[in-house]
């Protein structure tokens, strides 16, 4: 799984990075691997290559994402599949229950 922001601009504001970084310790503690990508690259470029490396899940976070969160407390993040499916704007918790439910697949 890797993040990367989403934005016009190509730096990151330290929100979005904080953000990142308070799902990517909740990923972790979960036992999934997780990259965060917080280089100075094009969203466009950081998908691209992340699609090259066959990452899983592309998690994408950006200021939609934190004003939703805002909004109602909750964390969310916007997540691809290595197939190219756009599944939208996910809860955290909801994409660790699909990541676990596709780890729980692959082993059994």
């Amino acid at each position: 799984m890797a993040f990367s922001r989403s934005s016009s601009h190509p730096s990151i504001s330290d929100k979005t990075v904080d953000y990142a970084k308070e799902i990517e310790k909740t990923m972790k503690e979960q036992k999934i691997r997780v990259e965060l990508d917080t280089s100075s690259q094009t969203l466009g470029a950081k998908i691209r290559t992340h699609t090259l490396q066959r990452v899983p899940f592309l998690c994408i976070i950006g200021d939609k994402e934190i004003e939703k969160a805002a909004s109602d407390g909750k964390k969310y993040i916007s997540v691809r599949t290595r197939e190219g499916k756009d599944l939208g704007m996910l809860e955290v918790a909801a994409l660790l229950n699909t990541v676990q439910k596709t780890i729980e697949k692959r082993i059994s």
